[in-house]
């Protein structure tokens, strides 16, 4: 397992869920919690043996329920993960 940070670089506040696609049967382990502008979250998510991860998020305004935004990252240990709706 490697650590992770998530961070709202969104104009809003964000419901966030994340899927750790290294892990069988691509568990979602974060599940629409919501994170405030300018907030992180780290998370413990499984590497693919080289260091790296690979996550899907979808995130969705609070203010705005249909801005969202769905990307796949692929981040190592100790990276910050930067969540928005801008390109959604």
């Amino acid at each position: 397992m490697i650590t992770v940070t998530l961070e709202n670089q969104d104009q809003g506040d964000l419901f966030v869920s994340v899927t750790d696609l290294n892990q069988a049967g691509a568990p979602e382990i974060l599940n629409k919690q919501r994170i405030n502008r300018g907030e992180s979250r780290l998370l413990d998510v499984q590497e693919d043996g080289h260091g790296t991860a690979k996550i899907s998020w979808f995130a969705q305004r609070t203010d705005h329920p249909q801005k969202t935004a769905q990307h796949v990252a692929t981040p190592e240990t100790g990276d910050t993960v930067g969540i928005t709706t801008f390109f959604g």
